[in-house]
């Protein structure tokens, strides 16, 4: 391994840090404080590597991390009692405890009604204890063991993350991780969370690694960057704040060290990684035959893995198994002009037409009073074996404004509970009010033994009409109608395509529905969020820590309720503190990004590139853990949460010198 993985340049440290080299590690520090860095140290690989199956080692409620931070505050105490606290307030410190008190007063309330939801909410603010016990522990010798020992980790991570997206599709293709009590694989794949660690090991070894001087060195970190950047890949085509955290944070990367030698094994990489990807691609647009017939199929809709329009070529089904659910054409009521036999509305407004249907004399007339997705109408369960294609089609015009449909398919155990909920297709109307036919093919997951179909309004505030609804089982889903590339870890292909549809989608619109209804059901809730706070009954105090804020706000789209947040930190500070909380949880990160960014180019300017450069890594992290946050709830659980705060405990600690290496 090149040594220059480790520091800048390992010979001259040693030469101009004897004493800090004899007392590495930590010498001279009470047992425990030591036994607590190397459990921290431990658990924060442990996140790195295996993501949110290590978090779940424990047992519930009490997990691991949860531990490791009880130890963190008994050593704390400890050393107080002993009078060994390295005490240095600042601004910095005081907002933080500021804001950890304001998030107790907001979540204390809430124990007795919600129990055990509120504590697990309140790790947004409740594992800034970490960074807190850092900054009472920790020194100089904690911060450059800790780059040290990253260092190393470095090109193993690398390494590692091929493997790990391949166990984790291999070993979580049957279960529902989002599912409270479901099985968790112990190594889980996140986009977002590999994101934000690239953006750290991409920082090291640009600015912490010594110069890639000899042609050995040069091919060694262009195979580390090799594996990096196609994780980017995978991650950035199956999740786009994953892809922006990565982009973001690495051109973060370049404009703190544009000119460094370091960049030239990254752009050979980048370069390998273009022609392994284009070149195929181009291969097979040249000489790809013409794709199979949809039928009356609307064309525009975008291929999805295991969810193609079927082809024409496919065998069609016996007629009895052609009608899988009663009812298709709803021509028949039970009670009343709102209820229709054998399908069931949530939150929708359902009701019987008369007159004007494709078939027959009557239509489902569906009005999603609400905001996009939050109204749908459901089929009820029926029998289907695992395994087997099915293939639904139905025919939608609009009835009042611009309705859109969006067709998902839940699939049931014999249990009966929900294995997974996949998209099947989505359908625009753009106000025409001619019937249009949309159809899609599955095929269900292995333990399978019900599905259901579940029609989603995807623009709220419409109403559309549907009718003639087919459910076949049958072989529909053929290699001639799967894209070759396989699907990345939430179900869109791993495809240059599917690359420039996120990033359309993310800066500007997408002709993938399924993409702009994802974007504009976030948008959606988080102007709520903000009707509710900063112009609404909710702007002093937010609604706690506790509340199922998917459920409260209206915007529940999953069949178990485990959707809890609007997948943006920020707006949950916002949603759960009020306009107080979010100032001050603003306030905070600026305070904290600047004082690190002065305290790095204090280093800089006084010639201390070792320090300089640790200042500038702890930096990009934050920044990149900031990115990243703004797009999931990344610092809402341990995996991200404790390593959110523990760069944060770094960086306050890091904050202690001043540009001439002692303390300011």
């Amino acid at each position: 391994m090149d040594g220059g993985f480790v520091t800048l340049d390992w010979k001259r440290e040693r030469a101009a840090n004897t004493d800090a080299g004899r007392s590495w590690p930590l010498a001279g520090e009470p047992i425990v404080v030591r036994v607590f860095a190397l459990a921290l140290g431990c658990l924060l690989v442990g996140y790195m590597f295996l993501g949110r199956g290590f978090a779940h080692i424990g047992v519930g409620p009490a997990y691991i991390g949860d531990a490791v931070l009880a130890f963190g505050a008994a050593v704390a105490a400890f050393v107080a009692i002993r009078g060994r606290l390295r005490l240095s307030v600042t601004w910095t410190v005081a907002l933080l405890a500021a804001f950890v008190a304001l998030g107790a007063l907001r979540t204390l309330p809430y124990l007795g009604i919600h129990g055990m939801a509120s504590l697990r909410d309140g790790v947004l603010w409740g594992y800034a204890a970490f960074a807190l016990i850092l900054w009472l522990l920790a020194d100089r010798r904690w911060v450059l063991s800790a780059f040290r020992a990253y260092g190393w980790i470095v090109p193993i991570f690398a390494l590692w993350l091929p493997i790990s997206w391949n166990l984790f599709r291999l070993y979580s293709a049957d279960i529902d991780p989002s599912r409270p009590g479901s099985v968790v694989p112990l190594v889980f794949f996140k986009g977002g969370d590999m994101a934000v660690h690239i953006v750290g090991a991409v920082a090291f070894l640009v600015l912490g690694a010594a110069a890639s001087s000899s042609g050995r060195a040069f091919v060694w970190r262009a195979v580390i960057f090799l594996p990096l950047l196609w994780t980017i890949f995978v991650a950035g085509t199956s999740n786009r704040g994953s892809l922006l955290t990565a982009v973001v944070g690495i051109v973060a990367v370049w404009v703190a060290a544009p000119r460094s030698r370091n960049w030239r094994p990254f752009i050979a990489a980048v370069g390998l990684g273009l022609v392994v990807l284009l070149v195929p691609a181009v291969l097979s647009l040249a000489g790809a035959p013409e794709p199979a017939g949809t039928g009356t199929a609307d064309a525009s809709q975008p291929d999805r893995p295991r969810a193609s329009l079927h082809a024409n070529s496919s065998p069609a089904p016996p007629a009895s198994e052609r009608v899988l659910i009663p009812n298709p054409g709803f021509e028949r009521r039970l009670t009343g002009d709102e209820a229709i036999g054998g399908w069931t509305p949530a939150r929708a407004e359902v009701m019987v037409v008369e007159g004007g249907a494709r078939e027959g004399d009557q239509f489902a007339s569906v009005h999603n009073p609400l905001r996009a997705h939050q109204a749908t109408l459901n089929s009820i369960r029926f029998p289907f074996e695992s395994g087997d294609d099915i293939a639904v089609s139905v025919w939608i015009k609009a009835l009042v404004a611009h309705p859109a449909l969006e067709i998902y398919i839940n699939w049931f155990d014999r249990s009966g509970a929900l294995i997974s909920s996949d998209f099947l297709g989505a359908l625009t109307t753009d106000g025409d009010r001619r019937w249009k036919k949309i159809s899609g093919a599955l095929t269900a997951p292995e333990e399978t033994t019900r599905a259901q179909i579940i029609f989603f309004e995807a623009t709220g505030g419409a109403t559309m009409g549907l009718d003639d609804v087919s459910v076949e089982s049958g072989i529909f889903v053929t290699e001639a109608t799967i894209p070759p590339a396989p699907p990345a870890s939430d179900g869109r292909p791993a495809t240059v395509q599917q690359m420039m549809e996120n990033i359309l989608s993310v800066f500007g619109s997408s002709e993938d529905p399924g993409l702009q209804g994802t974007r504009q059901f976030r948008l959606d809730w988080w102007a709520t969020i903000v009707d509710y706070t900063a112009f609404g009954e909710y702007f002093w105090t937010g609604k706690g820590f506790g509340v199922n804020l998917a459920d409260d706000d209206g915007f529940q789209s999953t069949a178990d309720g485990s959707l809890r947040a609007p997948h943006n930190s920020h707006m949950t500070v916002l949603a759960r503190m009020g306009v107080p909380g979010l100032a001050l949880w603003l306030v905070l990160q600026g305070a904290f990004g600047l004082g690190l960014l002065r305290a790095t180019l204090a280093h800089r300017r006084a010639g201390d590139a070792r320090l300089a450069a640790i200042g500038a890594w702890i930096l990009l992290y934050w920044f990149a853990m900031t990115v990243n946050t703004s797009f999931d709830p990344y610092i809402e659980g341990p995996q991200g949460g404790i390593w959110f705060w523990a760069v944060f405990g770094l960086g306050l600690v890091f904050m202690r010198w001043d540009g001439r290496g002692g303390k300011g």
